[in-house]
């Protein structure tokens, strides 16, 4: 017989996952969350669909730069060969990597004992957090690798694995690492996981078929790529990085987290502890602890939001949960009224998230297809400082990340003189500026190239957020 705790569970569960479909198929529909980011994926897969990996930082495709890793971009590019649109396809493919993410979430969980009533309501709770819902409507990249890792780690976790399961595990980590770069949480686990449970042999036989598998990785990244994947990564990886952003990356990645999120990550400081103490050194809690560290390095990019966040909310909910696993009686209880306690909050969040778009809906779907209108399809590309406009209009993002393009130009004037070239002598059949409004600390176009864009073309329109420009020239 359910108890009240379980019925309480099963109540806030049941209430979630419909919202959540709900508001996914309303933001979807109208582009709610897709930003900048969105396009520079959206571009870099683009790329990929047409035969470039990794287009050099200036070359006849346009500006290039990116500090993505390459396993994302590969898989939405091949199904954007296959004949789907860019965004459908992105969208397709982070909702098949979401779903891979929960069975792995699900299998973890009762390989680490919890009941399977126990370990599908902690895998439905991945859907909680914010972060959830912003990989699920838009296009961006970091739910892969956290899939990734997760299934790395059921490999890993299991009893009596063998070699086999070694060389699984250390394919999933690589490509893990080969999705983001900044992935290590899992690979750390599994390894000292062998290290501490089971032996020192076994944690080096991993350590080295992943680090074979990733050099095996890195030849063919740089050969598919022309030999320009190390020298793009190691000029943007650091996307802006100083010491200011590092010293505030513990506020930053508190600020960003939502109430499902705040409260799970300090559910789980109390269960890392209570199973660290325990002289236990198990895949949950050192999966939990490295995902802190590796989130906190994250946050150090001045770029980050809420979005790298879901790892270490499957982190804290993975540990907390296998703290529950042995307790009986009001303990029991207690945690499963608490893990109830998250998903009402995101219930509110989902629910508030619904409210805004009543009282102040929004559709960029409409500005940006509005946007693109103004920009035309005239002969030459389209310079633009959300590349989800040209993405809209079915070109390659000529600009492939503004963000890093305003860095690197910094960094190397000969790119911000051939972006100056390319706009006085015209190539462009349209420019569209973004509203730089807030006090926005960067602009990907300095106010000298702003000024040199209204000196050579003529201003076409403005739409929320978006003023466009055309060749003087066209009619």
């Amino acid at each position: 017989m359910k108890s009240i705790a379980d019925r309480s569970l099963s109540v806030v569960l049941i209430v979630l996952i419909p919202l959540i479909v709900i508001n996914s198929v309303w933001w979807i529909t109208e582009y709610l969350s897709m930003d900048l980011t969105s396009g520079v994926w959206a571009g870099l897969a683009m790329d990929v669909a047409d035969g470039v990996l990794y287009r050099p930082l200036y070359g006849q495709t346009g500006f290039g730069g990116t500090r993505y890793m390459p396993f994302f971009p590969v898989l939405h590019g091949l199904l954007i060969s296959l004949g789907l649109p860019a965004v459908a396809a992105g969208l397709v493919l982070n909702a098949a990597i979401l779903v891979a993410l929960m069975v792995g979430v699900y299998r973890l969980l009762c390989i680490t004992g919890a009941k399977r009533r126990l370990a599908l309501a902690g895998t439905l709770m991945v859907m909680a957090p914010s972060s959830f819902f912003l990989l699920a409507t838009s296009l961006r990249g970091d739910a892969l690798p956290l899939m990734l890792g997760i299934w790395g780690l059921v490999f890993v976790a299991q009893e009596r694995a063998g070699l086999a399961s070694l060389i699984g595990a250390a394919f999933f980590f690589a490509l893990a690492f080969f999705s983001k770069f900044s992935s290590i949480a899992a690979s750390a686990a599994g390894f000292f996981f062998l290290w501490f449970q089971v032996g020192k042999r076994r944690a080096l036989e991993l350590l080295g078929l992943t680090f074979v598998v990733c050099l095996l990785l890195l030849g063919l990244v740089q050969v598919l790529s022309g030999g320009r994947f190390i020298e793009i990564m190691l000029a943007c990886a650091g996307g802006g990085m100083d010491i200011y952003s590092v010293s505030k990356a513990p506020y930053r990645m508190l600020a960003y987290m939502d109430y499902p999120t705040l409260l799970m990550f300090f559910a789980g400081l109390g269960a890392g502890w209570h199973i660290w103490k325990t002289g236990y050194k198990k895949v949950p809690v050192l999966f939990f602890i490295w995902n802190i560290a590796a989130t906190l390095i994250i946050f150090m990019s001045p770029g980050t939001i809420a979005n790298h966040l879901l790892d270490l909310f499957v982190a804290s909910l993975i540990v907390t949960i296998a703290s529950m696993v042995h307790e009986q009686g009001l303990s029991m209880r207690t945690g499963v009224i608490f893990l109830s306690l998250i998903v009402l909050f995101g219930i509110e969040v989902t629910v508030q998230r619904m409210g805004e778009q009543v009282v102040k809906p929004m559709n960029n779907y409409a500005i940006y297809s509005q946007a693109a209108d103004m920009a035309g399809s005239g002969a030459g590309p389209i310079l633009s400082e959300n590349p989800m406009i040209p993405v809209i209009n079915g070109q390659t993002p000529y600009l492939a990340d503004p963000y890093l393009f305003a860095i690197l130009a910094k960094r190397n004037p000969d790119l911000r003189n051939k972006m100056e070239e390319n706009i006085r002598q015209g190539i462009f059949s349209a420019v569209v500026l973004a509203n730089h409004a807030g006090g926005a600390s960067i602009k990907f176009l300095d106010d000298s190239l702003v000024d040199l864009v209204k000196e050579h073309y003529q201003k076409t329109g403005q739409v929320d957020g978006f003023t466009v420009y055309t060749r003087k020239d066209t009619p």
